[in-house]
């Protein structure tokens, strides 16, 4: 076991010394863990190159072994155990899901596990999909990744909302007239991280509208920087409705109405489809779907 745990890290690390820091032991423990790995499968599990390690073919198939029997056996230990107080359910989720309907979801949790902690991250990051396969998190709620990063993850639909062109209701644009998209030219744009789903629609949204990217901007995923910003400036934001929701609600911001009806961005659960969730971890999943179901208040 120790010598399949030491593979799996520096598959994921891809540096023996950055995994011998994280597992708190030794390089040449580690070395010698991987070489005596290789010598029992008679097969070279890693390419050494300037830029690190890098799984051969044979390194490839035994971690996708490897990371499915770690799986299976966390599954089974959750099984057995009866204590719940002992377990806990790792989440990510968007800030805007994190203002909404989890935490309304927690409280009902909590009155049937008060002993079941839960690590929360707050999160809409590009590595969400890694962080799941490796067994890091137990379920994510957040958008629907492209097809080629939802590979061996499950993805349960939620709800959908709307993608915002927002600014501050001092904002110039605040006229009550038609905006269009090439008023907003020369403003300031907080979009989102290249590589962040929401990125990508407004991509496609401005090509699809033979409209030039984007210059002058700031690329972030901090919906608390969006709201600190706009009312200190005549920037133009993009962001999903739940991020400025209280805002838009108490006339703070207003929504300039740019986008087209059909730019929505889909919200749910993804998990790995080949992991067995402990019981608090699916009825935390189930309150959640409850909770999205109702009607908005």
């Amino acid at each position: 076991m120790r010598h399949l745990h030491a593979f799996v890290d520096i598959a994921d690390s891809g540096s023996v010394t950055a995994s011998a820091q994280r597992l708190h032991t030794s390089q040449p423990a580690l070395s010698r863990a991987v070489a005596e790995l290789e010598g029992r499968l008679n097969c070279r599990l890693f390419d050494r190159t300037p830029n690190g390690l890098h799984l051969t073919a044979e390194g490839r198939r035994l971690q996708t072994y490897v990371l499915a029997a770690f799986e299976q056996l966390e599954a089974g230990l959750s099984d057995v155990e009866c204590d719940y107080g002992t377990q806990s359910v790792r989440v990510a989720i968007l800030p805007t899901v994190s203002r909404t309907l989890f935490p309304r979801a927690v409280v009902r949790f909590k009155e049937e596990f008060p002993n079941v902690s839960i690590e929360l991250e707050t999160r809409g990051d590009a590595t969400l999909p890694d962080t799941l396969r490796r067994g890091d998190l137990d379920f994510a709620i957040g958008r629907l990744g492209t097809s080629e990063k939802m590979d061996g993850l499950s993805f349960n639909h939620l709800y959908s909302e709307p993608l915002l062109f927002v600014a501050h209701h001092t904002h110039p644009l605040s006229t009550g007239k038609a905006v269009g998209l090439s008023d907003i030219a020369g403003y300031l744009m907080l979009v989102p991280l290249e590589g962040v789903v929401l990125r990508d629609e407004l991509d496609h949204f401005l090509i699809a509208n033979d409209q030039p990217r984007i210059a002058n901007k700031i690329e972030t995923i901090s919906f608390e920087f969006i709201r600190a910003f706009l009312p200190t400036t005549q920037a133009i934001a993009f962001c999903p409705a739940g991020a400025v929701s209280q805002e838009l609600a108490r006339n703070e911001f207003i929504d300039l109405e740019l986008g087209d009806p059909q730019l929505m961005g889909a919200v749910g659960i993804t998990t790995n489809a080949r992991r067995k969730l402990g019981q608090p971890a699916k009825r935390l999943i189930q309150l959640i779907e409850e909770e999205a179901a109702k009607p908005a208040s």
